[in-house]
């Protein structure tokens, strides 16, 4: 139940880290820990509808 019915593979949405080029999680990007370069300069966490929900509809 905790990985949302995704038992077997890699990550709660797949395989790919990014499927179609689109990341699914909250992720660093920049020089960790010292720049973050993420879009819109946002750091720390996002807002919960900024990704599909699991198969658990979370």
């Amino acid at each position: 139940m905790a990985r949302g019915g995704s038992a077997g593979r890699r990550y709660p949405w797949g395989d790919g880290f990014a499927p179609t080029g689109q990341k699914r999680r909250n992720t660093w990007q920049g020089d960790f820990p010292r720049v973050g370069t993420r879009p819109g300069g946002r750091t720390g966490t996002v807002p919960v509808v900024s990704y599909e929900p699991n198969g658990s509809g979370l």
